[in-house]
């Protein structure tokens, strides 16, 4: 017996699915601390578009830190929120910073992705 994927199908299960856990999570969404190139990551120089290679490099130098992924809020008006997969860094003082991005002319929030808040094995 053969059966036909509906890739289209499954591609809008999923993303129903998701934009649900994610407009669920946005009511804990985390503020920014800390953004590239102002106030304590004044020397550090944004790299947009490149969010996860500037987390490897802030951890490089500062290994007590730790990665964040998740969800950016990203403009939107007032009938909907945008959202992009986004990493930060967590400090050990507890922070989130950007190292990726200026901050922008909007306030932002960060949905951290679920399975990050497992506890450690």
């Amino acid at each position: 017996m053969s059966s036909i994927f509906d890739r289209a199908a499954a591609l809008s299960v999923v993303t129903s699915a998701l934009t649900d856990a994610i407009a669920c999570a946005y009511v804990d969404a985390l503020p920014i601390d800390g953004y590239a190139g102002t106030g304590v990551l004044a020397d550090w120089a944004p790299a947009s578009g490149r969010c996860h290679e500037q987390v490897d490099c802030w951890l490089a130098m500062h290994p007590g830190d730790t990665p964040v992924r998740g969800w950016l809020s990203d403009g939107g008006n007032d009938a909907q929120q945008r959202f992009v997969s986004h990493s930060l860094v967590r400090t050990t003082a507890g922070e989130l910073l950007d190292v990726a991005y200026p901050p922008p002319p909007y306030v932002q929030h960060f949905v951290e992705h679920p399975a990050m808040r497992l506890p450690k094995p």
